[in-house]
Order: structure tokens, then sequence, then C-alpha cells
């Protein structure tokens, strides 16, 4: 987290926080963590916005990103090399359940 500002990790954060109320499911994948909410306009420039905030802190952490036709769902999925998907589980899952 060294790696943002003050104002980045507060933004960070607040997207963050964002994200999580109005998925539809976060869920563990093989690898990872699989974010999904349904389609609406605004999702994919705030999960961009988190992706540009996270992958500075986060290199190790790869990011895939789907938009649906048609306004469709939204998807990111979270994974990275061995060892990420720990680190991934216990930033994102553990938080969902508390």
């Amino acid at each position: 987290m060294d790696a943002l500002t003050p104002e980045q990790r507060h933004r960070r954060s607040e997207v963050l926080q964002l994200l999580r109320r109005r998925a539809t499911s976060v869920s563990e994948t093989e690898d990872g963590i699989l974010f999904q909410w349904d389609g609406d306009q605004d999702l994919p420039p705030l999960v961009g916005e988190f992706v540009a905030l996270e992958s500075r802190c986060c290199p190790f952490v790869r990011f895939a990103m789907a938009v649906e036709t048609d306004g469709g769902s939204v998807s990111l999925r979270l994974s990275g090399r061995e060892g990420a998907k720990d680190f991934l589980r216990v930033t994102f899952l553990a938080q969902e359940a508390g």
C-alpha cells in the first residue's frame, strides 16, 4: 500500500466498498477471486479505477475484467502466481464473511 498516496488509499477503499455493496457475487475460483455485478453503465469505470489503484500496490495480481454485450453483467477476476490466491482470499473473502 506504500505505492499509493493517502488520498489514493482512501479512494481505493471508497471504490472497493461501492463495488462490494453492488456485487451480485464474490467467490473463490481455482486460482483467485471472482467479483460479479449486474450490468450498469457506471460499473466498468469504477472497476477500472479499482484495478488502476490495486495494481499499483499489488503488482503480483492479475486482473481480468469482462463486460458483456448490451449492458450485460460485469465481472472481475483476480488471480496471480503461486501464493496470490491465499493473499486474495484473506484480503477479499475474509472481509466478505465478516
